[in-house]
């Protein structure tokens, strides 16, 4: 697995907390189409354990939200796929195209 690939599924995760707040992992799962959805679970348990998220317990249902760390990993993807994307399109060009 290519390296941007790896962290595809950790950039569409955060952003999807960025922008929805507090989800548990079945909302997220549905948003994020991932599936099985129980698996889910799973992902975003290992994602609060490096604090990228925030875990707390609501009505009894486990729910997830974006960590100040989380925020700066997102910001710091974002970044670079931007980089990444940039010296594809570049690389693709001719020399007398640059």
């Amino acid at each position: 697995m290519a390296h941007l690939e790896f962290n595809e599924l950790k950039l569409r995760t955060l952003a999807i907390f960025a922008a929805k707040g507090s989800l548990t992992p079945p909302e997220w799962a549905v948003s994020a189409r991932f599936y099985p959805v129980r698996a889910s679970y799973t992902y975003l348990l290992r994602l609060h354990r490096w604090g990228l998220l925030l875990r707390y317990s609501a009505r009894g249902r486990v729910v997830y939200s974006l960590s100040a760390r989380g925020r700066r990993r997102l910001t710091w993807l974002r970044v670079r796929e931007a980089r990444l994307r940039t010296q594809r399109a570049l690389s693709v060009l001719s020399p007398g195209e640059l």
